[in-house]
């Protein structure tokens, strides 16, 4: 089910971009060709340190966007999310940099004024936290907007067509035909989906949950995140998170938690105030 953080993928950012911008920072705007650089022995502690500082941006700038996508909504607070993405995601970060850079360079005993750091390096690693930001901007976005099109697709029904009343699944070696009014929800594991009936059968299903979202009844069933969508009675209770989610118990149990994205949560509570708790 749904983790215990909001999450996006970006595990890419970390194997293939980070490693880039260390070096290019290095690079920009210096005379020497690759192999001088090679034959310089400062070189590889140049790399070591601008490694060390991208990685360590790079993790802090990823705990500051998962705490405003937890603590900022997108459609109320997005003039208020910005502002702090520019304070916490950019000019913080550019001034730790800076400082590293300017306590290094007196390490190795050059002056600051025979450096390029102010002209240079600052104006880099600006373009290149904007870039960053920009991405972690781009890809929750994402996140926010594919959680409002599951919010349609739970709500919305195909015009001029009769819900069926039995689906076939399969239980072992077997087809089973199950009444739709039997079971208490279904949800997506390994790539795989599983039914799971009021009396706790669980049966596997070769559709997707795109896919069942368009055959179910109208106003009886709603997908609660992208790995669940469960039937108005079988949703025992819920509750919110520290973190302003919502945390739901089904019956019959089951054994893994499940939590509703704080964006889905008012078209959810819509949806239960338009809808009796019985199928």
């Amino acid at each position: 089910m749904a983790t215990n953080k909001v999450k996006v993928n970006d595990r890419w950012i970390f194997i293939y971009v980070y490693p880039l911008l260390a070096i290019a920072i290095l690079h920009i705007g210096n005379d020497n060709t690759f192999l001088e650089l090679l034959k310089i022995p400062s070189y590889y502690t140049d790399i070591i340190l601008s490694l060390s500082v991208i990685y360590i941006v790079g993790f802090y700038i990823r705990r500051v966007q998962q705490k405003l996508e937890n603590k900022l909504a997108w459609d109320k607070q997005l003039n208020t999310r910005i502002n702090f993405q520019l304070l916490l995601g950019l000019i913080i970060p550019a001034v730790f940099a800076v400082s590293v850079e300017i306590l290094y360079l007196k390490i190795i005993n050059i002056p600051i004024a025979n450096s390029s750091i102010f002209y240079l390096e600052l104006p880099v690693i600006i373009i290149f936290l904007l870039i960053i930001n920009l991405i972690y901007f781009i890809l929750y976005y994402r996140l926010h907007a594919m959680a409002i099109n599951s919010d349609l697709q739970s709500l919305v029904i195909k015009k001029n067509e009769t819900p069926p009343e039995f689906i076939i699944a399969k239980q072992g070696n077997q087809m089973v035909q199950i009444p739709i009014d039997t079971i208490a929800y279904f949800f997506s594991k390994d790539k795989l989906t599983f039914l799971v009936t009021e009396e706790n059968r669980h049966l596997l299903y070769d559709k997707t949950l795109k896919e069942v979202v368009d055959i179910l009844p109208q106003g009886h069933f709603y997908r609660l995140n992208r790995q669940l969508i469960a039937k108005n009675s079988s949703i025992k209770k819920f509750s919110r998170t520290d973190t302003r989610r919502l945390k739901i118990e089904l019956s019959p149990p089951l054994n893994e938690d499940i939590f509703m994205p704080k964006a889905k949560i008012p078209t959810f509570m819509n949806w239960l105030n338009t809808n009796s708790l019985s199928c």
